[in-house]
C-alpha cells in the first residue's frame, strides 16, 4: 500500500514538473513579398527574379528542362460543378517556359492597397504538354472549394508543389 502511495506521489509529480508544450506555428511555405499590384486597372507583376529562380528549381525537379520566358497575373478561367463563382474572382500568377510547353500557376490573395501575395492554402501547378490548344492553367470550383487543374489536353500532365523560398 504504501509503495502503491509513493509511485503515485511519484506520478502525480512527474505530470506536474512536466512543460506544457505549444504546437509549433504553422509556418509559410511562401515568402511575405508581393508578387503582384494592381493599379490603374492594370496588374504588374512584382520581385519576377525571386520567384522566377524557385519555381525554375520546380521545373528542374519535374524534369523539365525550359527556362521561364513570361509573366503574367490573370483573372483564371473558372471550370465547375455548376455552383454558381459570384463575384468572385480568382487571380493567378503564371509563367510559361520558352518553349511553350509548360505553364506555372499560383493562386493570388488580394491584400489592402493593390498589392497581391501568394494564397499559402492552395497548392501551385505545372501544366506541361505538347497540345496546341489545352494544358494551361485554370480553376475548378468543386463543392465549394476551389483547386488550380489544367485544362484538357490528351497529353497534359499536372504537378503540384510547395514553394520554400530561403
Amino acid at each position: 500500500m504504501k509503495s502503491q502511495f509513493i509511485s503515485l506521489l511519484l506520478l502525480l509529480f512527474v505530470i506536474t514538473s512536466c512543460k506544457k508544450e505549444t504546437p509549433a506555428e504553422k509556418t509559410s511555405s511562401y515568402p511575405a513579398i508581393i508578387v503582384g499590384t494592381h493599379k490603374n486597372g492594370v496588374y504588374t507583376v512584382e520581385n519576377q527574379d525571386i520567384v522566377k529562380q524557385e519555381w525554375e528549381k520546380q521545373l528542374r525537379a519535374a524534369g523539365i528542362t525550359s527556362e521561364i520566358g513570361s509573366f503574367k497575373i490573370d483573372v483564371l478561367k473558372i471550370e465547375g460543378d455548376g455552383q454558381t463563382v459570384g463575384s468572385t474572382s480568382y487571380l493567378g500568377l503564371t509563367a510559361v517556359t520558352k518553349d511553350g510547353k509548360s505553364s506555372l500557376c499560383a493562386l493570388l490573395d488580394p491584400q489592402d492597397g493593390g498589392r497581391y501575395y501568394f494564397n499559402q492554402d492552395t497548392p501551385a501547378i505545372i501544366c506541361s504538354g505538347t497540345c496546341q490548344h489545352g494544358c494551361n492553367p485554370s480553376g475548378l470550383l468543386k463543392n465549394g472549394n476551389f483547386f488550380l487543374v489544367c485544362s484538357e489536353c490528351s497529353d497534359c500532365v499536372k504537378t503540384e508543389f510547395i514553394l520554400n523560398f530561403p
